[in-house]
């Protein structure tokens, strides 16, 4: 008998242990479990990550899951095709069939630990929502771990591949109960249902596979199409999604508009202002606390604050129309000029911080998915009470897209860091934190850098640090942060 007849036969034999009933049972029950928990999660953090919108008839779902389990015909063709024999049935060295059938147990847990025997795959509406499918997976191991759900962290990080097609694909492998392998797919439905189609073309009849290498180019004009339909069907969503909150803002101008506009022009001298810089926050906080109405005051600007936080605020406020505005509209909101007194003036300040932060952390929130709104507000007050002292600009207070790009950017300073091996990771980036958010919101880099009072051997490790931060942006074409480069080169230029 030769080798390719023996092989036929225990392979024959493996298909035959993994058709048994109870085998099937018990891949297909795991299965099932697998989905049902990460559709719990799903469930759970869907609404904050935008994959949930609820209305008042119902809770719109961009996602489904399904699951299956290899059909033994496919296995056997893994078996011929991807040389499954010999890569993980190997250290059995099977002779016979029989020799198979006796260690059928053995043979079922090593079935178990196949990749891909046992698939789930998420199905989301639009390319967009896989994004975010892929975002809760990130921020919420711990619930998997506690469900006994372990995904492969390179796979995890590596997302999406790019198939022959062109198009993106999130394909993780992971294990359950440290017992069964298996492989997470997060498609599109417009991707999923192209990816079904081009496999029953060209996969499944042999006979015409040549074909595919002819056509590869139009198959990967057909995916840059569904990408554009994707794009699309996004645009429709979210314009379905935003005309309700679009006219509730063209509301508020209107309102603020006739309610606000002229008294501000005549505190001016007859000069009309311009909300666009305030707009955001001030629809944040009146939406957020239903306010009604309010007369328009400056009188509380005299009295003068004891805490070091709001005594910094101040001194940026005063030379700020933006804020100086802001700042009397919110305070009319909740008070009247009676009721501000000097004694008071702290524990109103903290209630319009509150607001403020409230603002920010939201704000950074809906753009940043799997941050913690709490967190975020912990950071900001912490840059809050570090910067204002060098009067950064007033747009630390009224935009959360600064804190934003500077998040993304950190994120990038953090993993440069640990690629170089900097020694006191934590010490390097707190600092580096410090320095990049201060200059980017225009405060005095020279007076920060004289405080935190670096030793010459801080300097010259810093000067290398930044050299290098630079040169990896350039190497990698991080074309999204041309501004650290000009901020990196004013942060050196003060290093002295």
């Amino acid at each position: 008998m030769d080798i390719v007849q023996n092989e036929k036969i225990l392979i024959n034999e493996l298909i035959n242990i993994y058709k048994e009933n109870d085998f099937i049972d018990d891949l297909d029950n795991t299965a099932k479990s697998i989905s049902i928990k990460l559709k719990t999660l799903l469930n759970d953090k869907g609404e904050e990550n935008g994959l949930i919108s609820k209305n008042s008839i119902r809770d719109l779902k961009y996602f489904s899951l399904v699951h299956r389990i290899k059909e033994p015909d496919s296995l056997k063709e893994k078996f011929y095709r991807g040389n499954l024999l010999q890569e993980n049935f190997k250290t059995y060295k099977f002779k016979s069939g029989a020799e198979v059938y006796r260690q059928r147990n053995d043979v079922k847990k090593t079935f178990r630990k196949c990749d891909d025997l046992i698939g789930v795959k998420i199905l989301t509406d639009l390319n967009e929502d896989c994004k975010k499918v892929i975002s809760i997976l990130r921020s919420n191991e711990s619930y998997l771990n506690d469900q006994r759900i372990t995904l492969n962290k390179e796979d995890l990080a590596a997302q999406p591949t790019i198939m022959k097609n062109g198009l993106e694909i999130y394909k993780i492998k992971g294990e359950f109960n440290a017992d069964y392998s298996f492989e997470l797919q997060i498609k599109s439905k417009i991707v999923s249902a192209w990816g079904d189609m081009e496999h029953s073309i060209f996969y499944k009849d042999y006979f015409i596979s040549p074909v595919r290498e002819t056509t590869q180019a139009t198959m990967n004009h057909i995916g840059k199409l569904l990408y554009q339909i994707d794009d699309f069907l996004l645009s429709v969503r979210n314009a379905n999604k935003e005309f309700r909150s679009n006219s509730d803002v063209i509301s508020f101008l209107s309102w603020f508009d006739e309610k606000y506009s002229q008294n501000i022009s005549k505190k001016l001298g007859g000069i009309g202002f311009k909300i666009d810089s305030i707009s955001e926050a001030l629809y944040y906080i009146k939406t957020n606390n239903k306010i009604k109405e309010g007369q328009l005051q400056f009188v509380h600007f005299r009295y003068k604050s004891k805490q070091t936080l709001y005594k910094n605020y101040i001194k940026i406020r005063n030379r700020s129309y933006d804020l100086k505005i802001f700042e009397s509209i919110v305070f009319s909101w909740f008070w009247t000029p009676s009721q501000l007194k000097e004694n008071n003036i702290d524990l109103r300040f903290k209630f319009y911080f509150e607001q403020i932060l409230d603002f920010l952390a939201d704000n950074i929130k809906k753009k940043l998915l799997g941050l913690d709104k709490k967190e975020i507000k912990s950071l900001i007050t912490h840059y809050f009470n570090e910067i204002l002292n060098y009067h950064p600009e007033s747009t630390i207070f009224l935009s959360g897209k600064e804190f934003i790009k500077h998040y993304k950017f950190m994120a990038f300073v953090k993993g440069e860091l640990e690629i170089m091996g900097v020694k006191k990771i934590t010490d390097s980036y707190s600092k580096l934190d410090l320095l990049f958010i201060n200059r980017r919101m225009e405060g005095n880099s020279e007076d920060q850098i004289r405080e935190m009072k670096f030793t010459a051997d801080d300097l010259e490790s810093f000067r290398e640090i930044f050299s290098r931060i630079e040169s990896s942006i350039r190497i990698k074409e991080k074309t999204d942060f041309k501004k650290e480069i000009s901020i990196i080169k004013d942060i050196v230029a003060n290093l002295k």
